[in-house]
């Protein structure tokens, strides 16, 4: 395909007019072509026959936004949430493939990459996503390029690189429940004889939350984070290279669980849904760093890349795992006969790092071909040390004292090294000047030591397993072009999650290991600009064979009177999908674009044993979570020229069918309702470029959705945020 100027569809309509986009918008709407390194090296988006998003980085940085979870709802058949029993934690689906497990232990089943370094562990992926290029969202397996652990889908993270010339921009924010935040970006410009460019960026946020404990007065959600970037670009005839060096800090004070049988619907006892009971507020304390270089050397017969990175991770967080006080407050309903007294409090510390290295070959020169080759490494070793206090609450009229983290009893501790060696390659064969096959491949090799202690109430012989899984994916594909302007495709692509073992077992039988996940995903789609490149529409189907499901059950644990989650392999699943993107100029200031998917999963085999009693049942009537059947996007946006500048008035809807939120139960409390979020907001940026402001609000009807539950103790639930405005300044020098 031929490459054109054109709207940035996304990220325009929904970043916000920053200083770059207000003087696009004297232009008629014409920006640059969206360029993607989705296969591992530059494209344009339209020529991709991956079904994928791309967000400017200002869609997390303007109008409120903060993280992944801002971007819910956008793309089709993507969902991005936070789990809500532990903070910083994703709950992402895509495609109807859910991973919703906090374990340290358990690894992802959607890639998450910020610079082209995957981060393996789940904790952390929902960091202030500040000074990002744009964020890429792919969808279906990306087992050939990506390799292990992006089965549903790959979100890659691009942060900004530093700018030819000097400069800068300062943002300051404030919002409802207590929102103050400050980002900076300076740039040194080019120095050394033009070879060399730096920046510095940072940004600190303060929070209040937007849960309140009765218990205890305390805010809930409440966010004290800081985060700082350098960047360093060398660049001298065919070779270059990066260096980035990133630290995050963030202290979260709650989270806010609303105990279902003690608080139906989250207002069944005080009649507020935001105020929740619990007799410790809970804490997460989470520090982490990075350093990645990436640099690459041009020759006369191809492109060596080679991203090398190092990271580190400590994770401390402590919780009210029952969701109530210790004992019944005076007032409330009469206890259910079910409800026991105890109290269930849980600390777990986790330190994590990797050191990862990929070296790849890139060539384009044939007219016939082009391809890349590589090798990828990763090593991970984590510690996980678990405290718990677990005991009978007292009931009224005696007072209760609550046992604070300090006092918890450390539980067990687990480690885990796991390695990961990988061999890939894939090739674009050119048939004609219209008609191309991708065809690729990955042997994957995953190595994994575990080693698991229990130390209270006694200390048993640790559990010592190893375990190595082998597995060779791959993707086969036709393109052709249709015009300059128009592509289809069709591919057929594999995706693999490795085995492992259950951190949280307490019993030989409970670790595991389980197997790996493997997916077959066979898609169909176009890509195509129309009418003078004013109406863009993306279109795909897909079905997915999903086999050896892993999902979380709980077993009986080592006292035998209770039990314990853990993973296991559920069964299998087929999946059929259509999505559809698309964006209207409707004139040179009215901008609609509409996005739609629907979705078709369902179980195939799912015989499993699910309440313990050893006889195992067909459950493939339950639902799969987090697999809305219909999900869609609707945005208006209009840019009118005021006092030399432009003004920018935006308004959007996102709407997801009701799904379950948890796997492997029923009933409606595990249940998101069908609903619409909305959100708005107004921008002013001058044609100048010196400064943006804005204010918005974000789920402008006060919509409050039930969007977590489980079944922990007792069940849990968790509510979006309510309706919240804000105003932000940006000033660019």
């Amino acid at each position: 395909m031929r490459k054109v100027s054109f709207v940035l569809v996304l990220p325009l309509l929904l970043g916000g007019a920053s200083a770059s986009l207000a003087a696009s918008d004297a232009q008629q709407m014409v920006l640059e072509e969206i360029v993607v390194t989705a296969q591992k090296r530059e494209q344009s988006i339209q020529e991709v026959p991956i079904a994928i998003t791309a967000f400017d980085g200002n869609m997390l940085e303007n109008n409120g936004a903060t993280n992944l979870v801002d971007l819910n709802g956008i793309a089709p058949n993507v969902i991005l949430t936070e789990l809500g029993l532990i903070p910083n934690i994703g709950k992402f689906a895509v495609r109807g493939i859910a991973f919703l497990d906090p374990d340290p232990n358990a690894d992802p089943k959607t890639g998450i990459s910020l610079d082209g370094v995957s981060l393996t562990r789940n904790a952390g992926i929902l960091n202030d996503a500040f000074d990002l290029e744009r964020v890429e969202i792919l969808r279906g397996p990306q087992g050939t390029l990506f390799g292990r652990n992006n089965l549903a889908g790959t979100i890659n993270m691009v942060s900004a690189r530093p700018t030819e010339e000097a400069g800068g921009k300062v943002k300051v924010a404030v919002g409802d429940n207590g929102l103050r935040s400050l980002r900076a970006v300076v740039n040194s410009g080019a120095f050394a004889d033009g070879m060399m460019r730096a920046k510095i960026a940072g940004v600190t946020r303060d929070y209040d939350g937007y849960y309140k404990n009765g218990y205890t007065g305390t805010d809930l959600g409440e966010t004290d984070m800081d985060g700082v970037r350098g960047t360093l670009a060398f660049a001298n005839g065919r070779f270059d290279a990066t260096l980035i060096a990133d630290y995050e800090r963030e202290e979260v004070i709650g989270p806010g669980s609303s105990n279902e049988l003690l608080d139906p619907g989250g207002t069944g006892y005080d009649g507020k849904m935001y105020t929740v009971q619990q007799d410790v507020d809970g804490f997460s304390d989470l520090e982490t760093w990075g350093v990645t270089l990436e640099s690459n050397l041009e020759t006369d017969v191809g492109t060596f890349t080679l991203v090398a990175n190092t990271r580190d991770l400590e994770y401390l967080t402590f919780g009210d795992f029952d969701a109530r006080p210790g004992r019944i407050p005076l007032g409330s309903p009469p206890r259910p006969p079910n409800v026991a007294r105890t109290i269930f409090h849980l600390a777990r510390e986790t330190v994590h790092d990797q050191q990862s290295i990929e070296l790849r070959f890139a060539d384009s020169h044939s007219e016939l071909f082009d391809y890349v080759l590589g090798v990828f490494y990763v090593q991970e070793d984590y510690v996980t040390t678990i405290l718990q206090n677990l005991g009978p609450g007292l009931p009224p009229p005696l007072t209760f004292a609550s046992i604070e983290f300090e006092d918890a009893k450390v539980f067990a501790v687990n480690s885990q090294d796991s390695k990961s060696t990988a061999f890939f390659g894939q090739t674009d064969i050119h048939f004609t000047d219209r008609l191309s096959a991708t065809v690729g491949g990955r042997i994957t090799m995953d190595d994994k030591k575990f080693h698991a202690q229990a130390t209270f109430p006694r200390t048993p012989p640790p559990f010592t397993p190893e375990g190595d899984w082998d597995e060779f994916t791959w993707k086969a594909g036709l393109n052709f072009e249709v015009n300059d302007d128009v592509l289809v495709y069709g591919t057929v692509s594999t995706g693999y999650k490795g085995g492992g073992y259950n951190a949280r077992a307490s019993v030989a039988q409970n670790v595991g290991p389980y197997d790996p996940e493997t997916l077959t995903s066979y898609e169909a789609g176009l890509k195509g600009d129309f009418l003078d490149n004013r109406i863009r529409v993306n279109a795909a189907a897909f079905f997915s064979d999903y086999k050896d499901v892993v999902g979380v059950v709980r077993r009986l644990n080592a006292a035998q009177r209770g039990t314990e989650a853990i993973q296991e392999n559920l069964g299998d699943a087929e999946i059929f999908g259509l999505e559809l993107e698309s964006t209207f100029l409707l004139t040179d200031q009215l901008t609609l674009s509409l996005n739609a998917a629907y979705l078709d999963a369902k179980w195939t085999d799912f015989f499993v044993d699910l309440n313990n009693d050893g006889i195992k049942t067909d459950n493939t009537h339950f639902d799969l979570p987090n697999a809305p059947k219909w999900n869609a996007y609707a945005a208006l946006d209009y840019r009118l020229p005021v006092a030399d500048g432009v003004a920018h008035f935006h308004i959007d809807g996102r709407y997801m069918s009701r799904h379950l939120l948890a796997p492997g139960v029923s009933g409606d409390i595990f249940y998101r309702q069908a609903a619409v979020i909305s959100n708005a907001f107004i921008a002013y940026a001058p044609d100048s470029e010196r400064f943006r402001v804005s204010a918005y609000c974000r789920n402008l009807t006060d919509e409050d959705i039930r969007v977590g539950a489980l079944n922990v103790v007792f069940i849990q639930t968790y509510f979006h945020k309510p309706r919240e405005f804000g105003v932000e300044f940006q000033l660019n020098f």
